[in-house]
């Protein structure tokens, strides 16, 4: 069978709307910001996180974090519990040694649809913080297992 793509937070109802933060740390704090299932990425490599703008407000970016645990049982609401994904920002070429920031995928919003990151994964669960600029944006965030 087919994996489908899953709902893992819904903002669109006529009362919510998605959370507005100034950072990752502000976001994680907010139940409405972090994604309400843990997806199980056993023999996975890659997921899919598509969020789905509906009511595009007066919003004008969406900032998507992807978190991931190694642990049996990891809480949603424990920010110790993950780990956030990270990328390199600089090499130095006379060390070797590289600098790595957070991952943090700023989509520019201007319309109602559908925008899809592409991220790799490496521990077994994963979660994401989202969160917007201003109060009034709706949408839905889906994650899929990839290969």
């Amino acid at each position: 069978m087919p994996e489908l793509e899953r709902l893992v937070l819904d903002r669109s109802t006529e009362t919510d709307c998605f959370a507005v933060a100034t950072s990752y740390a502000d976001a994680a704090d907010s139940a409405d910001a972090v994604t309400r299932v843990v997806v199980d990425m056993e023999g996975r490599t890659r997921l899919d996180v598509t969020v789905e703008v509906t009511d595009v407000g007066s919003m004008s970016k969406i900032y998507v974090a992807v978190r991931s645990s190694g642990k049996a049982n990891p809480d949603l609401a424990t920010d110790t519990d993950w780990s956030r994904m990270n990328r390199v920002a600089n090499v130095d070429i006379s060390s070797g040694i590289d600098t790595s920031v957070p991952l943090v995928e700023c989509i520019a919003v201007s319309a109602v649809g559908r925008h899809t990151l592409t991220l790799p994964v490496t521990n077994r669960y994963v979660s994401a913080v989202v969160w917007t600029d201003v109060e009034d944006g709706k949408g839905n965030v889906y994650m899929y297992r990839g290969s």
